[in-house]
């Protein structure tokens, strides 16, 4: 391989490869490492600082400009928000309890803030149409977050054999949660996590990049700094990737490799199935190819940060949202160079 070349994988790849090195190594040493998932404030400093760098990215003006055509943009939300945690519901009824919880938790989730623009723009579609997704799910998730996962949890509470994500709904927990699991997932502690965690950081980037009363304005050094900034949260992410493989260690322990490959594969194809729709969806009405890409993108991508948070408060395995996350990247990584093929 030459050297440019190889430069250019390296910085193409690195976060992957890294991402799955701080997971295989949390996973191996799980048990001496356990202490740090008792240091909430480092976990929550993580989220919100990671929050705020990526929301220091993000142009509101290309938002804007999406807003003059919002029906792709509203089917991406659309697909992204609730169509997501049906096809999880389906296709993950068969999964273990605890393995069910973490995805329901996953399915949940808002667009992620970077992925879903850069592989939009790297096939050549309208990022503008991922980026209002983007905004619009992240600020919606401090209330469709907490409630989906309060529907999921009746749901499951009612219809399956008292499911532990409905057990920790409705208060019961007991003998019947899955072996390390507490019943934490609650509503209005969500909310308010979200609203500080999410919500917050991103209104103060976006504050930011503005400026007091329009002057010390951040938007250009920002900008020009883009790469370092992403690379930086990115960091962050890979901090946070280490705590939910610690939390995740044992259970592997206890399940083994086979559970773990069920998983994989399941988050996989609720990310492939999302991604085919929204193409879908988007060409039967009558979208331009720009957007056919963007829907496809923006409405089946997860993020990563804020699913890890709320996974390892509620106790459920985090395996699940990292499984769904590297599918995600491997998935639209070919599928966007095949689109750019086609161009």
């Amino acid at each position: 391989m030459k050297p440019a070349m190889s430069a250019r994988a390296i910085q193409r790849h690195w976060f992957l490869a890294c991402l799955v090195g701080a997971l295989a190594a949390a996973m191996t040493w799980s048990d001496g490492l356990a202490p740090l998932l008792r240091w909430t404030t480092l976990r929550h400093g993580l989220v919100f600082t990671v929050m705020f760098l990526a929301g220091w990215t993000l142009p509101l003006a290309a938002v804007r400009r999406a807003i003059g055509r919002p029906a792709a943009s509203l089917w991406a939300i659309a697909i992204n928000t609730l169509l997501v945690p049906v096809i999880a519901m389906g296709v993950g009824w068969s999964l273990a309890p605890d393995w069910l919880s973490g995805l329901m938790v996953a399915a949940w989730m808002p667009c992620t803030l970077a992925s879903a623009a850069v592989w939009t723009r790297r096939a050549g579609g309208d990022d503008s149409i991922a980026l209002i997704t983007t905004v619009v799910t992240n600020a919606m998730c401090v209330v469709v977050t907490p409630l989906g996962l309060a529907a999921s949890g009746w749901f499951l509470w009612t219809v399956s054999a008292r499911h532990p994500i409905g057990a920790a709904i409705v208060g019961s927990g007991g003998t019947d949660s899955a072996p390390g699991f507490e019943a934490t997932i609650d509503p209005m502690d969500q909310f308010t996590k979200l609203l500080l965690l999410v919500l917050l950081p991103l209104t103060l980037s976006q504050l930011c990049r503005v400026g007091l009363f329009g002057r010390f304005s951040t938007s250009s050094w920002a900008d020009r700094h883009k790469s370092s900034v992403s690379s930086l949260a990115q960091i962050g992410i890979l901090c946070m990737v280490f705590l939910g493989g610690i939390a995740s260690g044992q259970l592997i322990n206890r399940t083994g490799i086979f559970d773990v490959a069920r998983v994989v594969l399941t988050a996989s194809s609720i990310h492939g199935i999302a991604l085919i729709i929204g193409v879908l969806v988007a060409i039967k009405t009558g979208c331009r190819r720009e957007s056919q890409i963007a829907v496809g993108f923006a409405g089946s991508q997860k993020t990563l940060m804020v699913g890890l948070q709320i996974a390892m408060d509620a106790g459920v395995s985090v395996i699940p949202m990292i499984a769904y996350h590297i599918s995600q990247l491997m998935i639209d990584t070919i599928v966007a160079d095949r689109w750019l093929q086609k161009k």
